[in-house]
């Protein structure tokens, strides 16, 4: 009988975990059965076989050997087999050997430093690889942050050989200034705790808020009258960014600024507060910057007078019905010191009681009525429907020039279109077109109605256009139109006898909302 090997190496083999099974051969080399009484591996190693009780000439079976290492380093034991065949007992024993090894934790740092990090913020996170470079697992792997440090983690409790995982941390100070922490990571190896250590480090920083004005004092003002505005500057001295949460006021105060909702490192910013009294005497109240450092009050105070009586209360009616119309507002003084005067006629006296009285009902229809008396709409009224008279009579006189210059048939002289100060002749434009038929031969209607003692006349102006405003009117823009159609038959030379119809028509705008006009004429001679 005869193991098949002088000794059995099983290699490298983890602590604490049985190892792979290793094949070990018993031969029966002799003519004659052997009879196997016993089967046996000493030490750390266990065997199991499918060895028969009786092992037949010239056969074999097999023996399963492996190692359960409880401490690192080299393990040796021996694998004995004993069997009773005809020349008596035999027994036979082989060495088995195997070199037990843990795992290895390793960090892929020992330090991390973090940038500037402001207070009660965190940074941005920094990684850190942990590896077991052995062959066998570790287990009960604990991963924790030490100081003003958090981490998180996708360790496993047990970390195979050569496996890997990702540690996250970030700095979270609480309080400023240079601080340190650690990483530790602990783990259980063949029994044995190990540990791991990454040194942390950061400088918390902190904003540091300032206001050039600890107090502001108001000079005297008028209840109801807002003052001229005194400024804040909120300056951030620190090395971290300042948040506004609020920026707010108490009393007969107010502010406006360009704050936002944050002040940068060493940045600044201006509040603009206002003090409007409602009512008279002496006033407190207080500016309340709301930060990330904390709140900054800053105490307000001034003093009012009651508002001077009103020296014209009609005046002071009338005024909310002027739409802010320069010509309004002039006429409204003439109205506030002439109704009250005593001195109209009694038609003036009740005209003007009307107005005040539906200025004092809140009448919306007040405003109508100071526009349709509104001196400057009127004036532009009557001269516009004198300028269509006269636009009627400077028409005819055209005629009459050219009837007395020997005009014949069809006429368009005097008919204008102006656009924006340009002039352009209709009657010019008539002369080439009927030249332009001569050149091209034969006589045309237009010629024969000339030739003949009938005459048919168009004259005018078309004209759009603008004005601007002066010192004494408001500016305008219109649209215009005097248009003269007429016939006459000349007798002879000395006599003519004729008819003519007009119309006129004009659109204009007043700026400075002083009202619209529109006039029509309509004129026969």
């Amino acid at each position: 009988m005869v193991i098949g090997s002088n000794g059995v190496d099983l290699g490298a083999v983890p602590v604490g975990i049985s190892s792979q099974s290793v094949p070990v051969s018993l031969s029966n080399s002799g003519n004659a059965a052997v009879n196997i009484s016993t089967i046996d591996a000493t030490g750390p190693f266990a065997q199991t076989n499918d060895c028969p009780a009786s092992l037949a000439a010239g056969t074999n079976c097999t023996i399963m050997v492996n190692v359960t290492a409880t401490t690192l380093g080299p393990q040796s034991g021996t694998l004995t087999a004993s069997g009773t065949g005809p020349q008596g007992t035999t027994t036979q024993t082989v060495s088995l050997a195997a070199d037990a090894q843990g795992g290895v934790m390793s960090v892929s740092t020992t330090a991390l430093s973090f940038p500037d990090t402001p207070v009660d913020t965190i940074s941005s996170a920094q990684t850190v690889t942990l590896t077991n470079m052995g062959n066998a697992s570790i287990q009960d792997v604990l991963v924790s942050s030490v100081g003003e440090f958090t981490q998180s983690n996708d360790c496993p409790t047990t970390l195979t050989a050569n496996q890997s995982c990702t540690i996250s941390v970030m700095a979270a100070p609480t309080t400023a200034g240079d601080l340190t922490g650690s990483l530790e990571i602990s783990a259980t190896d063949s029994g044995q705790t190990v540990t791991s250590s990454v040194d942390l480090s950061v400088t918390a920083t902190t904003a540091d808020v300032a206001t050039s004005e600890t107090q502001l004092s108001f000079p005297d003002a008028t209840v109801d009258t807002s003052s001229q505005p005194q400024v804040v500057t909120v300056t951030n001295q620190g090395n971290a960014p300042l948040t506004v949460n609020s920026i707010t006021t108490e009393g007969d105060f107010s502010q406006t600024n360009d704050c936002g909702t944050g002040i940068a490192a060493g940045a600044s910013c201006d509040i603009q507060v206002v003090f409007t009294p409602q009512t008279s005497g002496a006033a407190t109240g207080a500016l309340n910057i709301d930060t990330s450092a904390g709140i900054s009050r800053i105490v307000l105070s001034g003093s009012a007078d009651a508002a001077a009586p009103s020296t014209n209360p009609v005046a002071d009616l009338l005024i909310p019905f002027s739409g802010n119309n320069p010509n309004i507002l002039s006429l409204i003084d003439v109205i506030a010191e002439a109704c009250p005067s005593g001195r109209l006629s009694d038609r003036l006296q009740e005209d003007c009681n009307a107005v005040v009285g539906a200025a004092i009902d809140g009448d919306t229809n007040t405003q109508l009525a100071l526009f349709q008396v509104n001196p400057e709409t009127a004036t532009k009224a009557n001269t516009t429907s004198r300028q269509g008279s006269e636009t009627q009579i400077r028409n005819l006189g055209t005629r009459i020039s050219a009837l007395r210059a020997g005009a014949r048939g069809l006429s368009f002289k005097g008919l204008d279109l102006q656009i924006d100060e340009q002039t352009l002749s209709i009657d010019m434009i008539a002369k080439a077109y009927r030249d332009a038929g001569r050149r091209g031969g034969g006589a045309s209607a237009d010629d024969q109605l000339l030739a003949s003692r009938l005459g048919v006349f168009v004259t005018g102006d078309i004209a759009t256009g603008e004005r601007d405003e002066t010192d004494l009117e408001s500016g305008l823009d219109f649209d215009t139109a005097g248009i003269t159609i007429g016939a006459d038959y000349r007798i002879t030379n000395q006599f003519i006898l004729g008819g003519a119809i007009g119309f006129s028509d004009t659109e204009a705008e007043l700026e400075n909302d002083a009202g619209d006009l529109d006039t029509q004429g309509v004129s026969l001679s």
